[in-house]
């Protein structure tokens, strides 16, 4: 069993978050700790693992990210979630938002605590020859004592595409680690992250993959929009560094024999680097864009510098038997600088911002836990700038180990629109900046609960998000504000029916836009797997089942190549039709493998066109994927 929870702790860190996908299945407890750090602080939150065996055919990015998506096509291609509680802004470089499903940002390294070395390399493919898509990644974590751990990453992912330059590739590879001693804390992480992918602005007409007279032998002969080698580049560098000097501690008697030491008052400091440049390529003038282009060959690039540094100080849980909460105070300074190209020249800018936040928790205990966390700018272009967050839950046991929980969040904010929806600039005219938007509001309210016994699982949610001069990519491509409110109310049900060797998992979601020029949702989405698990020989465990993705129809954003973001389009609604596939699972001790066969069709591609290209739906495509892991 030890061997077992090694091999899926490992796997969920090499694979994307899955954080989209509520996971109802029992946790076992982990033989080693996992926590995440929060980039202001440097708090530790544990880590919430999926040690159940099943369902490692979804453990691809886009299947991990939501259960509803909008993207290119092939593996490592940018993507939109459909869900609009489950889309992430991991930095504030927008250009790097529609790859927040393969991101890894500093919050979400894990970092171990584990008395046996291991690691883990995880393998998938998608489809066969010229059209193959791979990724392989590695994970290596190893603690030297108990104060001290390193931990490396290294992942490549490549796709060849089904379509004329559709080919993507992406390389992540970082080392981290920390060392925990009595009086002082050190945490440190570097990180570098490629994203690229080829341009080819989608199918010339949806009509080769819709009219069977159309059809081509082979999809790459269907026309693209665009054939001058266009070339999107997306690069990150970070390096984290936290530490704290415990000033005070508390001495704890574990027993009669054992003593531990807990701090009570600590001091910290932070320090955040971040690099992020994006560029764009084309070798000749393009008729894609509908506005004409300043020089005869694009240039585009757009680059980003930030540094954070800050102090602060911490009050513990546990520093006073009548406060039974953590406090946290911390000031800081926050350097940007920008560089892009405008006409040719390089232009270049930069802020310096002074902020404060504070912080109060309480992670310990039995029913009752909670989180808050408020940070304003006091000083700067970035001053009044503000956002307040928190949430709380409990847990409270019942009869037959049967559990059931409450949860509820909320945070609002007000800040400056995004540097670069202001300013930036691209070879082609229609895509120049000089806005200067109002600042913006945001709140959001949430609240779920969740219930389980040996039969039925549940967990229900609904979610109410308002906001004010909203900026988003208008049907020109261009960043727009909309000054008037935007409401979204949304709601979630994950039912999961278990029956001897049966299970049936439903994952359901409602959503409605106030204003759907703005922005436009799929009224209902869904996601069902109905599957057999049982043992074979006693020691294969194996799942063998046939899964479904559908949504309804709406109007699905466009892709623009030269910024690499997803804008509005009301021409045309899509949806309606749903993907299936069925796969095998399999679970030997320290290895994994799968075997999974997608059902596309004509219609399904219809629904994606507008975030095209996507796959010939005409056929089928098969996906395989091996882990394995080593420990001692």
């Amino acid at each position: 069993m030890r061997k077992l929870i090694y091999i899926l702790a490992t796997l969920a860190f090499t694979a994307p978050s899955v954080h989209a996908k509520v996971s109802l299945k029992k946790k076992v407890r982990e033989p080693f700790k996992v926590w995440h750090l929060t980039e202001n602080t440097g708090s530790k939150m544990e880590a919430s693992l999926d040690t159940t065996t099943t369902h490692f055919a979804n453990f691809t990015p886009m299947n991990a990210y939501s259960i509803a998506n909008s993207y290119n096509g092939t593996w490592g291609s940018p993507l939109q979630s459909k869900i609009w509680l489950d889309r992430t802004e991991d930095t504030d470089f927008p250009f790097l938002t529609p790859y927040d499903a393969y991101f890894i940002s500093p919050s979400e390294l894990p970092y171990f605590d584990t008395k046996t070395p291991f690691a883990s390399l995880n393998y998938q493919t998608f489809g066969f020859n010229q059209t193959k898509e791979d990724n392989f990644n590695a994970l290596f974590s190893v603690n030297a004592n108990k104060k001290f751990n390193i931990s490396a990453l290294v992942d490549y992912m490549r796709a060849m595409g089904m379509y004329t330059n559709q080919a993507t590739k992406q390389i992540k590879a970082g080392l981290w680690g920390y060392y925990h001693g009595k009086r002082y804390e050190a945490n440190a992480a570097y990180m570098y992250q490629q994203f690229f992918n080829e341009e080819n602005g989608g199918v010339s007409s949806h009509d080769y993959v819709t009219v069977d007279s159309m059809h081509p032998d082979n999809p790459v002969q269907i026309p693209v929009m665009l054939n001058n080698e266009a070339q999107s580049r997306l690069k990150s560098h970070y390096v984290f560094f936290n530490q704290k000097v415990h000033l005070a501690l508390k001495k704890v008697q574990l027993d009669s024999v054992r003593v531990e030491y807990k701090p009570i008052f600590s001091a910290f400091h932070t320090f955040n680097f971040q690099q992020f440049d994006k560029r764009y390529r084309e070798d000749s003038i393009s008729v894609f864009y509908k506005s004409p282009a300043v020089n005869p060959v694009t240039k585009d690039s757009a680059r980003q510098y930030s540094l954070r540094n800050h102090v602060g100080v911490s009050l513990d849980e546990g520093f006073s038997k009548y406060v039974p909460f953590s406090l946290v105070a911390y000031a800081g300074h926050e350097w940007l600088q920008y560089k892009y190209l405008e006409d040719s020249a390089t232009v270049k800018d930069h802020e310096n911002n002074l902020f404060i936040g504070a912080e109060i928790s309480k992670k310990t205990g039995e029913n009752l836990f909670f989180d808050a966390n408020a940070e304003v700018y006091v000083l700067g272009p970035s001053v009044g700038t503000f956002n307040i967050e928190g949430n709380v839950n409990t847990v409270f046991p019942l009869k037959g180990n049967n559990t059931i929980s409450f949860a509820a969040d909320a945070s609002f904010s007000n800040e400056y629109a995004n540097y670069w929806d202001e300013n930036y600039a691209s070879n082609y005219t229609g895509l120049c900046r000089s806005n200067s938007f109002d600042m913006i509001q945001k709140l959001h309210i949430g609240a779920n609960a969740s219930w389980q016994n040996k039969y039925v699982e549940l967990a229900v949610s609904a979610g109410f998000d308002n906001m004010n001069n909203l900026v988003y990519y208008g049907d020109d491509a261009n960043p727009t504000q909309y000054a008037p409110a935007v409401q979204i109310v949304s709601g979630r049900a994950d039912i999961n029916l278990n029956a001897w060797i049966f299970h049936l998992d439903n994952s359901m979601v409602y959503q409605q836009s106030s204003n759907t020029s703005v922005i436009d949702l799929p009224l209902f989405s869904t996601y069902n797997n109905l599957y057999v698990y049982f043992p074979l020989f006693k020691v294969l465990k194996t799942q063998i089942g046939v899964d479904c993705y559908y949504n309804t129809a709406y109007y699905a954003p466009k892709y623009m190549p030269a910024t690499g973001v997803f804008y509005t389009q009301h021409d045309t609604k899509v949806g309606n039709y749903p993907l299936l596939s069925a796969y095998i699972n399999f679970h030997l001790y320290t290895a994994r493998f799968f075997f999974k066969y997608y059902h596309f069709n004509e219609s399904f591609m219809n629904h994606q066109y507008f975030s095209m290209p996507n796959y010939p739906l005409y056929e089928g495509r098969f996906q395989m994927g091996l882990a394995w892991n080593f420990f001692d």
